[in-house]
């Protein structure tokens, strides 16, 4: 008999997009395409019995009450358990709602794995291992929960002050009854004194297999392609200072929102085509028809050390150059693939991509060793194995 293994996720099915045409969070895409890559890794090499139990990743004030919804893929059971979309009220009471649909994992012998370190998912698991020594839980960190806000909003600032007390509250009381920890990033560990974990990075895409490349600069020029939240403490300034020092050869195609995109446009760059959001099948095909791939974020930021950008692994995936600093949270095991610039200046940077856009077929080498080495060591099944493991 397979044994039960339950996935407490917050994500957005496919299988019920078309009942929800409003409310899907920036970002959701991203978050989203790693737990499905998870689900599919554990249910492809492992024989378990997989149930999720999905809070579904909708914005705040999108709809009040979310219903429950049913899904499945394959084998696997799905639901979208229903509870009240209200900030505060929501994330301190989203256990109640999410633990009628766990039941089992209080009395049998399972696993049990959760993603993000949410109220939610520490109070449940904490819940579990209390009633239940059989039971085995983990759970992922793809990054610490207050180095993610971004907001100016005086309200919902004081909100987040609650929301990390409560949270970092959460953790500590926690420590005891889980399992494992599985970090996008070593430094996680300190950061929330946890002491049996796996460092797991993120999950390599095989997405970019059949798609078309999309080249939409003049022919002669190159280009040079950023995305993700164009934000002033992931780099949006020193990314503009280095799209000034670069002439208009040099063409810097960006999609995303963020704080920093009106002031971008203000500056009435003469290389700088903003796109904002665009369907993920485009942003691939993107990426693929690009010289070079950004990521301005520096080192200075204090949570840099805390997370893999997982904009990182995807462009490692694409088999395009790419071009980003050597943050904290980057093992040296990468260092022969990203193309790093000598310094964390718009000069030293702009320098970098210009050696790699007149410097094509070596750095284009590079790109496709540093493709076979992610999809090779980090795609979804070497990763599930990974989790498995530290469970058993």
């Amino acid at each position: 008999m397979s044994k039960k293994l339950f996935f407490l996720t917050n994500m957005f099915p496919s299988e019920t997009a078309e009942s929800y045409t409003d409310g899907f969070i920036q970002g959701g895409e991203n978050i989203t395409f790693i737990q499905k890559s998870i689900i599919e890794g554990l249910d492809e090499k492992h024989n378990y019995d997989i149930k999720i139990i999905n809070k579904l990743l909708l914005s705040f004030g999108s709809r009040r009450l979310v219903k429950k919804t049913n899904w499945s893929r394959g084998m696997i059971e799905g639901v979208n358990f229903h509870y009240l979309n209200i900030p505060l009220f929501s994330s301190n009471l989203l256990h109640l709602f999410a633990s009628k649909y766990i039941k089992d994992a209080f009395k049998n012998s399972c696993f049990v794995l959760a993603y993000g370190l949410t109220n939610c998912n520490l109070r449940l698991l904490t819940k579990i291992k209390k009633k239940n020594n059989k039971a085995k839980v983990g759970i992922i960190v793809p990054d610490i929960p207050e180095d993610t806000k971004n907001t100016k909003n005086f309200i919902s600032i004081i909100k987040n002050k609650y929301t990390n007390h409560v949270t970092n509250k959460l953790i500590r009381k926690s420590l005891s009854f889980i399992d494992c920890y599985f970090l996008f990033s070593a430094h996680m560990a300190s950061r929330i004194s946890c002491k049996k974990y796996t460092t797991i990075e993120g999950i390599a895409t095989d997405s970019f297999n059949g798609v078309s490349p999309k080249n939409i600069v003049k022919s002669g020029c190159f280009q040079i392609f950023y995305g993700g939240g164009i934000h002033k403490k992931y780099g949006a300034v020193l990314l503009a200072e280095t799209i000034k020092r670069l002439d208009q050869r040099f063409v810097f195609v960006l999609c995303g929102m963020g704080d920093y995109v009106d002031e971008l446009i203000s500056l009435k760059l003469p290389n700088v085509i903003c796109l904002g959001r665009v369907p993920r099948e485009e942003l691939l095909s993107l990426v693929c028809g690009s010289d070079v791939l950004v990521n301005p974020r520096t080192s200075d930021q204090s949570f840099s050390k805390y997370s893999f950008p997982s904009k990182n692994m995807e462009y490692l995936s694409s088999g395009v150059p790419f071009v980003g600093f050597k943050l904290g949270g980057i093992p040296n095991e990468y260092d022969g693939y990203i193309n790093y610039p000598e310094e964390e200046t718009a000069a030293s940077f702009a320098s970098k991509i210009q050696e790699v856009c007149l410097n094509k077929k070596i750095y284009k080498t590079r790109a496709v060793y540093a493709k076979e080495y992610v999809l090779k060591n980090k795609n979804k099944y070497s990763q599930a194995k990974k989790i498995i493991d530290s469970l058993l």
